[in-house]
């Protein structure tokens, strides 16, 4: 398989291409919670904190560090730009999250192994579709883009393992990555989760992303 070098660092970013990236998490964010509100049946309201661009390992570190359990859940970026978009949240957030989904607020997820139950993943590979997807919904009608996403691939483990091999067995040497953190609630309840979204876009389709968005990037 072909190595990709991802490398942001030597391009030039400013406020306002954080700006556009922002704007685009707030859009995704917003179609995100009308469509867990819809499947749940409750109101979600999900807010983006922040947006940044960072080395891979300033990255995990502010994520939690390498030795931190999660729940990760990992589409292929498809279409007219390529590269892997990640979501990752706690096994508690993720505890709750499915509680909410399967209308069991009680739910035990106690051991690394709960993705054994098909129900379980099934419906996490749920949440990695109208999560990631709304994201990559709102990327694509921002930039005229044909965008489309892969199947999403759900694992538990931590942090530094697990982004290590969703990157290696797509052939990414990854240095830096586009993080934008995201907060949601129920709003029957006042416990947050946060979730973290890695954007990592194929070193080919960094110029074009930008170009796209009316914001060109410089070496």
């Amino acid at each position: 398989m072909t190595k990709n070098k991802i490398n942001l660092d030597n391009l030039k970013f400013d406020a306002i291409h954080l700006d556009v990236l922002r704007e685009i998490g707030n859009i995704g964010a917003a179609n995100s919670a009308t469509a867990l509100s819809h499947l749940v049946k409750k109101r979600i309201e999900m807010q983006l904190p922040s947006v940044k661009v960072t080395d891979i390992n300033e990255a995990v570190e502010e994520i939690g560090g390498p030795e931190r359990v999660v729940v990760q859940l990992l589409l292929q970026i498809k279409g007219d730009i390529q590269g892997s978009l990640f979501f990752l949240l706690s096994v508690d957030d993720t505890k709750t999250l499915l509680g909410y989904l399967l209308d069991e607020p009680s739910i035990e997820i106690e051991s690394l192994n709960f993705l054994e139950s098909e129900l379980m993943r099934s419906t996490l590979c749920e949440i990695g579709n109208i999560l990631c997807g709304s994201y990559l919904t709102a990327l694509a009608d921002l930039t005229n883009l044909h965008i489309y996403p892969s199947l999403p691939a759900v694992c538990v483990d931590m942090l530094g393992a697990t982004m290590t091999s969703g990157l290696l067995e797509e052939g990414y040497q990854m240095e830096s990555v586009l993080i934008i953190e995201t907060m949601l609630q129920e709003q029957a309840h006042s416990s947050v989760m946060k979730g973290n979204f890695l954007l990592v876009p194929d070193n080919d389709s960094i110029q074009p992303l930008f170009q796209a968005l009316g914001v060109p990037l410089h070496g």
